[in-house]
């Protein structure tokens, strides 16, 4: 099944847990429970996006032995970035604007492109996932984790499953090891095909000449049992709406739901579902 698809079903995802552990849990149940209309998008989520979208076609390409027209994809990415910017209000950050962001889209495009590896035999292409999560006492979570590999290659005989990343600057060398999203790619991995892969997140720069990186992790068993637990932790928040704003939140200054949240305190907290 698509990605789409499994969205309609009851599900949990990497990045709702990380919205609502690392993020802000109140700005989780405004978007995804309450699901309150948004004023404006943030440039980086609608820019990631259209940069997704115009690899995927290019590696689909790629495994379809075809040779991709790279700059009928450039144009592809100018037509979406366009069209994205017309139906939304987007909101951009001090440094970056639509035309900026128009060029250092195509030249992060043709960056990734200039790096592929011709010796890498591409398995899947935008695989989506759903698998049960088991607790370290072997319980299962109530909802499944569902999820999108953006693209398997097979190594020197080993499937290696890789995520495209766009940054505002280098990660940090450590930053792959720390990926929540890495544990669940491992775990996924593990429990549809039995042993865990190695994890690489291919990060393109959003630098006046694009930066490349690619940083390959791997995870233990340990790690993934860590995981659930902090998933099923995740399902109890929710069950019991425990949504409450993060005061110093990094993501405060960008947040679509700030004048809700400003509006947090007014409400009974005991009545989550009533905040507006």
């Amino acid at each position: 099944m698509k990605l789409s698809e499994l969205r309609k079903r009851p599900h949990i995802s990497a990045s709702q847990i990380n919205q609502l552990l690392n993020i802000c849990s109140l700005q989780f149940y405004f978007e995804r429970i309450a699901k309150l209309p948004k004023p404006f998008v943030s440039h980086s989520l609608v820019f990631g996006s259209a940069i997704h979208r115009v690899l995927e076609q290019h590696f689909l390409q790629l495994k379809a032995g075809r040779v991709p027209d790279l700059e009928m994809h450039l144009d592809l990415f100018s037509k979406m970035w366009k069209r994205a910017n017309d139906e939304q209000t987007v909101k951009f950050g001090a440094k970056d604007d639509f035309d900026s962001l128009a060029d250092k889209g195509r030249n992060m495009i043709q960056c990734v492109v200039e790096n592929i590896d011709p010796d890498e035999k591409i398995l899947s292409v935008s695989q989506a996932f759903c698998v049960p999560v088991y607790t370290p006492d072997g319980s299962v979570v109530e909802l499944p984790m569902i999820g999108e590999f953006d693209l398997v290659v097979e190594r020197k005989g080993t499937p290696v499953i890789k995520d495209w990343k766009t940054s505002a600057a280098k990660w940090p060398a450590d930053h792959a090891d720390k990926s929540f999203q890495g544990t669940v790619y491992s775990y996924a991995w593990n429990q549809m095909h039995g042993f865990r892969p190695p994890i690489e997140f291919d990060v393109v720069t959003k630098t006046k000449t694009p930066g490349y990186q690619e940083h390959v992790t791997h995870r233990t068993e340990e790690q993934e049992q860590r995981m659930a637990l902090m998933i099923s932790k995740a399902q109890q928040i929710i069950k019991h709406e425990l949504f409450y704003p993060n005061e110093t939140g990094f993501y405060c200054a960008g947040c679509p739901h700030a004048t809700a949240c400003k509006a947090w305190h007014k409400r009974c907290p005991s009545a989550a579902s009533q905040a507006a």
